[in-house]
């Protein structure tokens, strides 16, 4: 969990079952004492099967991390702060896909005892589409407007770190061996979990919302914004002798033009 302990800082894309674990209680201490229960575990229960949750939602999570997001679309607010464009990729596992995991390991027994796995949902989205698939499930659209992620405050429960960097679990493992695959694609999970969250709203100021540690403070936000804009205005008009490429070897849109109308 800790990104700083990596040099550059940023935790290794995609995390392995058995990438390098917390050794000291000053580098990460809730990471420590995860650590150390999965040795006492397995030291009194060698043929355990240990599942590595992610982040976890869907219905009744008591950290709805979508509820930043949901609660802004019911408020009618129309402009959400991300961090750095939300590009960050943190691995989260819908419910019933992780009860499914589990389930493969009472199926398999053999397979599973004694071993730890990796669990999540298949796919990674970044933070700027599980936002954009929250509002679009509750046919709501925001203007995103994205800031450096040390200013980029309002986002830090969405973020639910102090940088940036990918948080993403490596799953081969419990696909090839228990065969894994999601029961509920991440996208439609995210679609019932937002819908969910808007029929059973947490009470404001409630124990979801402590949590979470939003205060939904429009008024800061919308000064915060303000004062963003107001500073890219302000910028001067940059002209380039020649404007950098995207390298002659992209294709995509943007790129350069094709040398001929026609295929030869």
């Amino acid at each position: 969990m800790n990104p700083e302990l990596f040099a550059p800082a940023g935790l290794p894309v995609p995390v392995r079952e058995d990438a390098p674990k917390v050794e000291h209680e000053s580098e990460d201490a809730k990471g420590y004492r995860i650590v150390r229960t999965e040795e006492a575990v397995f030291a009194a229960q060698p043929s355990a099967t240990h599942f590595r949750y992610p982040y976890v939602y869907g219905p009744y999570q008591l950290v709805p991390r979508e509820w930043c997001i949901v609660r802004r679309v019911l408020d009618g607010r129309g402009v959400i702060v991300l961090p750095e464009d939300g590009l960050t990729l943190h691995h989260h596992g819908y419910a019933e896909n992780l009860a499914h995991a589990v389930l493969l390991g009472v199926d398999h027994p053999e397979a599973a005892a004694g071993q730890i796995y990796h669990c999540a949902d298949e796919e990674v989205l970044t933070l700027r589409q599980v936002v954009e698939i929250v509002a679009s499930a509750l046919d709501h659209r925001f203007e995103i407007v994205s800031m450096p992620w040390w200013l980029a405050v309002p986002a830090r429960p969405l973020l639910a770190q102090p940088l940036p960097t990918h948080r993403v679990f490596d799953l081969g493992k419990i696909q090839r061996e228990l065969g894994y695959r999601d029961v509920v694609p991440a996208r439609e999970a995210l679609a019932r979990t937002a819908h969910w969250l808007a029929a059973h709203p947490p009470v404001p100021g409630g124990q979801e919302e402590t949590v979470l540690q939003d205060p939904f403070d429009y008024d800061t936000e919308d000064r915060l914004i303000a004062a963003w804009k107001h500073a890219l205005a302000a910028l001067p008009e940059i002209e380039w002798k020649r404007a950098p490429g995207y390298t002659l070897s992209y294709s995509g849109p943007g790129g350069r033009a094709r040398s001929s109308a026609s295929f030869e």
